[in-house]
């Protein structure tokens, strides 16, 4: 049998861009045909897209999907091409992969196992394909020539080569399809999917797909998608070419092209087979036949073309080695989500409310490199047209890329402003210094009259620290309604935790970079983009000065000496509180025990007592800020986003009962 030339590819699409995404699966089609590839894997609903969530329930969506497919159709004359999309069947919506072969459809499989925890809500819009059922499409939306598909358990013989397919999460479950591959020959596995990114994720993927070539004998085309694709969820674009436990082909992760492709030469599948007979005596669930679609499509017509006979070859990118490679994924995926939250909301540039702490500054310390990562990737002219501004250098485009501005009252030091401007001098951006502090007297003066007497520190704390909070809201959307561009907003996972931010003021803006992550790894990041940075990248020198500043939201006058920790608690217990919470489960006394023996040598069990009780007091207090907060992006194992991840009640008792129960200890 001859060698068959294999590619995957790695797509940023958008949903309900029927064009664009089209023309994105078209073009990466071409970009493999001039490879020499015969056999291409696209990701989960590239068609779609991924994120549409309740525009799933439209009937015009699967409608255009299939007018789209029609058209991708045409262009794999030559090919075997899988694209995913969804499909109605008896009045049921199925997550669907549909092969084609030298243009025309030969089947849909549809998901068996859909993802249903923390991001992932697949149930809302679809069903399970129940285990060993096949049926024909007959609906009113299929084009009129392709009536009569076959959907359901299949796989398909092109030629003489046998291929499966496990959709994403099918992979994911104890009871894979890819199970009985290897008794049925399977010599490819289409895995078309949409996995996320999240820190320590790509691991554990890769686990899974070694192990699923190790259970089938087969070659694992593996596609993913790439991209910000609908606002919060950053793909990675991580998308393989597996044989026993070696990648043969990857694609470059957090690319912020429209798409990557990587190819590989099929290994002899007849040797494949060979292996298989010796995996013959897995236990395999009689239910897991399939019925096989069969084609008279000649690939042996369309083989090898350009591609090695090198195997196996898998460029690696040199900071995937590095001893930092979680700051690595971190920045990376933060920049891919910027780009692509810019250009797909058609914003020209970014606004942010620059404090010269450390969570203002690792904003604007990421759309700097976002920037000069995507200079280095377009050229400055290119990039800056991607997002709708015009600029014919590197420093043009950094200038007006990024807008910050620094807004001080009477009770901001000359460290922050310093910390704030060496910051912006550092980056390249435009900035900007507004004193505020006759609007804060203005409000103060006009309440004071209103109620008949003197505001004061001892009374009127919070009333007086959020006005300073809320008064630099109005300037800022100014600026960025006057430019088009995106207000980011600055609060991490740790103070949105516990409600230490102000609603229509430091909480004001359409996108927050880094709401998805603690203050802990904020700092200790800082630290290394200021003393080693990116691969190959430059430092932030400008940085050095937020790194030496205790965190402060300086609201109250210098002489109480205001330190966010002072107020809260030390971010380490913050951050273990929470974890222990929201992504272990525990219960408060199991919770309170961790706190006794991680700190019990730092810290008294009467403060860490003390510490706990604030933590889910302002915990539960505060949930109705997290609801009204701005989009995050997720990158970490957990986020407490209450649509996508974390749904807790508005209004509860506040664990009064649990922490009574503390005393008891």
């Amino acid at each position: 049998m001859h060698q068959v030339g294999l590619g995957i590819a790695a797509v940023n699409q958008t949903p309900l861009c029927w064009e664009g995404n089209r023309n994105r699966i078209i073009a990466s089609i071409d970009a493999a045909k001039r490879e020499g590839v015969a056999v291409l894997c696209f990701p989960e609903l590239c068609v779609s897209g991924y994120g549409l969530e309740d525009a799933f329930f439209q009937p015009e969506v699967v409608r255009r999907s299939w007018e789209s497919a029609l058209a991708i159709a045409g262009h794999t004359k030559g090919m075997v091409v899988g694209i995913g999309l969804p499909v109605a069947h008896k009045s049921a919506l199925y997550n669907g992969f549909l092969v084609l072969a030298d243009g025309l459809p030969l089947g849909v499989v549809a998901k068996r196992y859909l993802a249903g925890d923390g991001v992932h809500y697949e149930s809302r819009w679809f069903k399970p394909w129940p285990q060993g059922v096949r049926a024909t499409l007959s609906e009113s939306y299929l084009p009129r020539e392709w009536t009569g598909i076959p959907i359901g358990d299949l796989d398909f013989c092109v030629n003489s080569i046998r291929i499966a397919v496990e959709i994403c999460e099918d992979a994911w479950s104890l009871a894979r399809p890819i199970t009985s591959c290897a008794r049925q020959g399977i010599d490819l596995v289409f895995n078309p999917s949409a996995s996320h990114f999240a820190r320590g994720k790509l691991s554990v993927r890769r686990q899974i797909l070694f192990e699923g070539a190790r259970l089938s004998g087969a070659v694992i085309l593996y596609a993913n998608l790439l991209g910000c694709e609908s606002g919060k969820i950053i793909f990675d674009g991580d998308s393989r070419i597996v044989c026993d436990n070696q990648t043969m082909a990857e694609t470059e992760r957090f690319s912020f092209r429209d798409f990557e492709l990587a190819t590989a030469l099929a290994p002899s599948l007849e040797s494949r087979r060979t292996k298989q007979r010796a995996i013959h005596s897995l236990a395999v669930d009689p239910m897991d036949s399939k019925l096989t679609v069969y084609s008279d499509f000649n690939l042996g017509e369309h083989q090898v073309g350009n591609l090695s006979e090198s195997l196996p070859r898998a460029p690696t990118a040199a900071w995937e080695d590095s001893e930092y490679v979680w700051f690595e994924e971190f920045w990376r995926a933060v920049a891919l989500g910027l780009f692509d939250y810019a250009r797909k909301t058609r914003s020209r540039g970014f606004v942010v409310s620059l404090s010269g702490g450390a969570d203002s500054s690792c904003v604007a310390s990421l759309v700097g490199l976002m920037a000069r990562r995507g200079v280095g990737v377009f050229g400055p002219e290119d990039f800056a047209r991607r997002l709708s501004l015009t600029a014919g250098t590197l420093p043009e485009v950094l200038y007006k890329v990024l807008h910050c501005i620094y807004q001080k009252t009477a009770n901001s030091s000359e460290a922050t402003e310093e910390s704030a401007s060496s910051l912006a001098r550092d980056i390249g951006c435009r900035y900007t210094v507004l004193d505020i502090q006759p609007i804060v007297t203005a409000y103060q003066d006009l309440v004071e009259h209103a109620i008949g007497r003197s505001l004061t520190w001892e009374s009127d704390d919070v009333a007086l620290q959020n006005i300073q909070a809320r008064v630099r809201s109005p300037s800022v959307w100014m600026f960025a309604n006057i430019s088009g561009a995106l207000l980011l907003t600055t609060g991490n996972r740790s103070e949105l935790s516990v409600g230490y931010a102000t609603m229509d003021g430091d909480m004001s803006g359409g996108l927050n970079p880094i709401g998805g992550i603690d203050k802990c790894f904020i700092r200790e990041f800082l630290v290394w983009l200021q003393t080693v940075g990116p691969h190959k990248g430059e430092v932030i020198s400008g940085l050095f000065a937020v790194n030496n500043l205790q965190p402060s939201a300086e609201l109250r006058p210098p002489t109480m000496d205001q330190r966010d920790e002072k107020d809260l608690m030390p971010y380490e217990i913050l951050q273990s509180i929470e974890q222990a919470f929201v992504q272990d489960k525990l219960d408060i006394k199991d919770i309170f025990n961790v706190l006794t023996t991680r700190f019990e040598k730092l810290y008294s069990h009467q403060q860490l007592l003390l510490w706990l009780k604030r933590y889910f007091n302002l915990f539960a207090r505060n949930q109705w800020k997290r609801e009204r907060g701005a989009p995050a992006f997720h990158v970490d194992t957990y986020s407490l986003d209450p649509r996508s991840w974390y749904r807790f009640p508005i209004i509860s008792s506040g664990f009064e009962e649990e922490l009574s129960e503390l005393e008891e200890v």
